[in-house]
């Protein structure tokens, strides 16, 4: 029932006849089952033996894992395979795959090799096994890749770290051991770079701003190089360049490389101010500065550190009382410490400093001037001063034989002596020769009252008049006290004993506007609140059967 057209001779111990070497024909005769013949011409195929089908194209972009598979073709169904790797890394006699196909995934250079593959065909010509070889090769190298970081706080924390960052364009440079530059890598703007196929060997990387041959390395302006590691730490050599790199068959990563930008320091120039004279010191302008990690340098936050570069010639620097000297590094600085003597008579102290940020990277030295003024010799000479009592007023008058080149007279007014306090202002009358002026001051306190008078010139110079003295007497006003003065939220009256019945105190502004009435109350401390006041000078009254028997003033700053 069946003319088959193609036949594979079974093997056979004793074969009817020989098979040809290649593809032929030949005539046979076919018998049915009910032993009726016929013959046939068909086609005689010789069996091929199995063939490895699979090609490995070499690997040139080393980008692992790699997968893959090795297949072999066999022409008869129940073949058995079993593959085994022979050479390489991993190999020996373990069987690694019993079909056709053997997948395999490449994680490195090192896993190329030669397979085998055993292959057995039973019931016929080939059911001895039969053993083929696939060598599986690459041409891929390994890869070389790193960062650059804004490293911060610089190596302080002993390693390369921080915000990957390309500083506006950089690149790094793949240097061989003849100082050749071989491949160059621009810097992406996360900071990653990478090189492909690096061969085997020694090499150094340069970062650089410059993508030609030179092996010089370099940085935007502004940055500096705060450190290189190879992995975690620091190669201890902060100069942009990582030596002594030695690529073998593996891929090496975390080549690192720290930046960051410089800080900056103002230049200063101070406001002229008089010269204090003899050993006394005055506050130096506040240093200051700008750090693009840090932040700003406004020498009151008390974080950022200055060092002292170079110190005035005519002057002497002072930080919390010690001498400084040139070099000085001043941590967590503090303005108010800062304290400067300059020499006597007109001059200017100049003196140059640095910011130092959080990475220790110090910025380019900053200059302060500081000019001094003597306390000038006015064309002023006074003819008389005297200071008289009307009722309970203090009058003020003054002649000054010249006042060529005076601006303003400034009335000082004092309850001790000791520390003076503005109570009026009278301006000059330029071109008149003993020209009079007077002021009359409306609130003296009860007790003894200093006056003196504080000429300044058209160029902002100074000195003062001789201290006058009157006394306004009560017995009842007597050791009254008015503290602290100035004030800023809060002062208090101090009777001498305890308040009468009907006692009562009233606080007037500069215009003689009634701002508040409080009841002494039987105390002899009396809060006055003037956070509410706008800063001037107020006089303050105590009243006893309603009579004045104290005045005197507050200063609400």
């Amino acid at each position: 029932n069946s003319t088959p057209d193609h036949y594979t001779a079974p093997q056979q111990s004793s074969p009817a006849f020989t098979l040809p070497t290649s593809q032929s024909t030949v005539t046979v005769r076919v018998l049915d089952a009910c032993l009726n013949s016929g013959t046939k011409t068909v086609a005689i195929t010789k069996a091929t033996a199995p063939i490895i089908r699979s090609t490995v194209f070499p690997l040139t972009t080393c980008s692992y894992p790699f997968s893959f598979s090795l297949y072999i073709d066999s022409l008869y169904d129940g073949s058995v395979f079993q593959w085994t790797k022979v050479s390489g890394s991993g190999s020996g006699n373990t069987i690694i795959g019993t079909s056709p196909s053997l997948p395999l995934t490449y994680n490195s250079i090192a896993d190329t090799g030669t397979y085998q593959v055993t292959v057995t065909v039973p019931n016929t010509c080939y059911n001895v096994s039969s053993v083929f070889y696939a060598t599986v090769t690459t041409t891929c190298s390994p890869s070389v890749s790193g960062n650059v970081f804004d490293d911060a706080n610089g190596l302080t924390d002993g390693t390369v770290n921080g915000t990957g960052t390309n500083a506006g364009g950089v690149y790094v440079k793949l240097v061989n051991s003849s100082n050749n530059v071989i491949a160059t890598a621009q810097v992406a703007t996360d900071g990653t770079y990478k090189f492909l196929n690096v061969s085997a060997g020694t090499y150094s990387l340069v970062l650089s701003t410059v993508s030609g041959s030179s092996t010089s390395a370099s940085l935007p302006s502004g940055w500096v190089n705060t450190g290189e590691n190879m992995g975690a730490g620091n190669d201890g050599n902060v100069n942009g360049i990582l030596s002594n790199i030695i690529i073998g068959s593996s891929s090496i990563s975390n080549l690192n490389f720290g930046i960051e930008q410089k800080p900056t320091a103002d230049n200063i120039t101070a406001a002229s101010q008089v010269n204090p004279g003899t050993t006394k010191t005055v506050q130096v302008v506040t240093l200051n500065g700008n750090d693009a990690e840090d932040g700003t340098y406004d020498g009151i936050s008390l974080i950022n550190t200055v060092v002292i570069n170079t110190l005035p010639s005519n002057a002497i620097l002072y930080y919390n009382g010690t001498k400084v000297n040139a070099g000085d590094t001043i941590r967590n600085y503090s303005p108010s410490s800062l304290m400067i003597d300059p020499n006597d008579g007109a001059i200017t102290a100049i003196f140059t400093y640095s910011e130092i940020d959080a990475a220790g990277i110090s910025s380019s030295p900053a200059t302060v001037n500081m000019p001094f003024l003597i306390l000038s010799t006015l064309p002023i000479r006074f003819i008389n001063f005297n200071v008289i009592t009307i009722g309970t007023s203090a009058k003020l008058d003054w002649q000054a034989a010249t006042d060529g080149n005076a601006s303003s007279f400034i009335v000082e007014h004092s309850t001790d002596g000791k520390i003076f306090v503005k109570i009026g202002e009278v301006n000059s009358q330029i071109g008149n020769d003993s020209k009079s002026y007077s002021l009359i001051d409306m609130a003296p306190a009860f007790g003894t009252n200093y006056y003196r008078i504080k000429m300044i010139d058209d160029l902002g110079n100074y000195t003062y008049s001789d201290v006058k003295a009157v006394t306004f007497s009560d017995e009842y006003s007597k050791g009254v006290k008015i503290y602290p003065v100035p004030a800023n939220s809060f002062t208090q009256l101090q009777l001498p004993k305890v308040a009468e019945d009907g006692m009562y105190l009233q606080v007037y502004d500069n215009q003689d506007r009634l701002m508040t009435t409080m009841q002494a109350n039987h105390r002899m401390i009396i809060p006055i609140n003037v956070s509410s006041f706008a800063s001037g000078i107020y006089t303050v009254k105590v009243f006893r059967s309603g009579v004045s028997v104290y005045t005197g003033r507050i200063i609400k700053l």
